[in-house]
Formats: structure tokens, C-alpha cells, sequence
């Protein structure tokens, strides 16, 4: 729960246009890294290009707004995206093998053929994206291990018998 004024917010109504009150629980040691952001506009090619020629540098993309951007194609590998707002980004093809996604916005995304070996996606915000031919590092279950009691309907573990 977290107050704006006299507006108490709830879950994830700071990802639905209240920036400034998700502003108030994202950590502010972390940023993401300005010359990483200025490297991503051109696109995947010279993007990827300078990923081959440092491939030691982990990109810090962490907290930056990066909605609706496409990065179909981009190595992402390794990269900082921690609070990052991907809504409707479209990511086809991405690798996001090693990434840290904890707390991202992913609303909407679109993520077919991605790869997410070893992503870290803990508290993460999925509703409506689309991960189809996809093979996401963990179950639904540990996904919404914190949210149990608000879907125990869906998480049965089978159809009921009659």
C-alpha cells in the first residue's frame, strides 16, 4: 500500500500512471546507465555490435522508462532491467538469458522466441504479455508465490471432479 495525498494506492496502480508514487518505493541508488540508454536508439545491430566488442559489461537499464520500445533482436544478456517499464515493448527473438527483470513493468509486452535462461523475473508485472513458443525460467506457481490467496481459484491443480 502506498500513499499519494489523500489517494492510498494498492499493488501495481504505480504502473498504471502514478510515477511518482512508484518513484517513492524504487530504489534510487540504481539508475540506469545514460550511455547504455544512448546505445540502445540506433537498434539491435550496432547495439549488438557494441555488446560483442564488451562482453564483460553487464547494461544497466534499470529503472528506465522503456515503454513501447522494440528490441526485437537485441542481446540483452546479463542486462539490469530491474524496475524497468517495458509495457508493450516488443522484445521477438530477445535474449534476455542471465537478465534481471525484478519488479519490471512487462505489461502488454510481447516476447515470442525469446530466450530467458536464468532471468531473474521475481515480482515481475506479466498481465496481458505474450510469451507464446516461449520457455520462461520458472512456473506460475513461483511466480506468484506472494499473490496465492488472489488466485487460489485458477492455480488448482486440476479440473474438479464431479
Amino acid at each position: 500500500m502506498y500513499h499519494a495525498g489523500s489517494r492510498v494506492l494498492e499493488g501495481r496502480d504505480c504502473f498504471r500512471g502514478a510515477t511518482a508514487i512508484c518513484n517513492l518505493r524504487r530504489p534510487h541508488c540504481c539508475m540506469a546507465d545514460k550511455d547504455h540508454l544512448k546505445l540502445l536508439a540506433p537498434g539491435a545491430e550496432d547495439w549488438n555490435a557494441w555488446r560483442d566488442e564488451n562482453p564483460s559489461l553487464r547494461p544497466d537499464l534499470s529503472v528506465a522508462d522503456l515503454t513501447a520500445k522494440k528490441f526485437s533482436g537485441f542481446n540483452l544478456k546479463q542486462a539490469n532491467l530491474a524496475w524497468g517499464d517495458l509495457r508493450e515493448a516488443r522484445c521477438e527473438c530477445t535474449d534476455l538469458s542471465g537478465a534481471d527483470l525484478v519488479d519490471a513493468n512487462l505489461r502488454k509486452g510481447t516476447f515470442r522466441a525469446s530466450h530467458f535462461n536464468a532471468c531473474k523475473m521475481k515480482k515481475a508485472y506479466l498481465a496481458e504479455s505474450d510469451f507464446f513458443a516461449q520457455t520462461l525460467p520458472f512456473t506460475i506457481e513461483d511466480q506468484l508465490e506472494d499473490l496465492r490467496p488472489l488466485f487460489q481459484g485458477y492455480l488448482s491443480a486440476g479440473p474438479e471432479q464431479e
